[in-house]
């Protein structure tokens, strides 16, 4: 079960029947934006996103799986390199890593000594909201915006998907996808994704720190001796 909480996390990225913080931090405060001064808003974002070769911040995550009506929350540090390498370093309720490179994920499991090695593709509940955290998607092209807005912690960014959702995603599709910008630096410092089937993750940036070098030993992984190594990567 603790698998399947995971992979939802993935930039399938609250629990939408869960009041806390964190869903706050997602919720509009006094009147919305007009559309145009959202739209501007979007473009800005991309734009200085799409200057960003990589990014490092510790993360707060909820996430709620509607099939068995649980929700976890989680922390970690995370690191992103463009083009599509990241790496999740979950530390809290329990350690375990995502390694993202070369359009595969790694998922090491430390107390069990797992690894499970999937294609990317095959992972993510929807791709767009991990396309554009992994600088190759685009918020502009990719996403219509519905609505923006103000509150404590920044300016929210809702959006939909641009294109109608494929038959095979399902109830995996996006419902709603919001991002929390901040006003000052246009840099997205949270998000929030709800799938059809109720499925919900949302994820908060703290002390974010942009375009630091970032070693290719980040991105590597070897499996420790005796690891039950299980390969998932074979097309079907």
């Amino acid at each position: 079960m603790r698998i399947s909480l995971l992979y939802l996390t993935l930039f399938s990225f609250l629990v939408t029947n869960v009041a806390t913080a964190q869903s706050r931090s997602f919720d509009c405060r006094g009147t919305p934006w007009p559309l145009n001064r959202g739209q501007a808003m979007v473009q800005s974002v991309q734009k200085t996103y799409g200057g960003v070769s990589s990014l490092q911040a510790d993360f707060l995550q909820e996430s709620f799986l509607s099939a068995l009506d649980v929700s976890e929350q989680s922390s970690g540090k995370m690191q992103f390199r463009k083009p599509g390498q990241m790496r999740w370093d979950y530390l809290k309720p329990e350690a375990q890593l995502f390694l993202i490179r070369d359009k595969v994920l790694t998922l090491f499991q430390p107390k069990e000594n797992q690894v499970i090695r999937q294609r990317v593709e095959d992972v993510f509940l929807t791709d767009l909201p991990a396309s554009f955290i992994m600088g190759i998607g685009d918020l502009s092209r990719d996403f219509k915006l519905v609505a923006a807005c103000d509150n404590a912690d920044g300016v929210v960014l809702e959006l939909s998907p641009a294109r109608a959702a494929s038959a095979d995603k399902g109830d995996r599709a996006i419902k709603t996808f919001k991002l929390l910008i901040n006003p000052s630096s246009y840099l997205p410092v949270g998000a929030r994704v709800v799938d059809v089937g109720g499925n919900s993750t949302a994820i908060l940036f703290q002390t974010p720190k942009t375009n630091a070098l970032i070693p290719d030993s980040t991105f590597e992984f070897t499996a420790p001796k005796g690891a039950d190594i299980i390969e998932r990567t074979a097309g079907e």
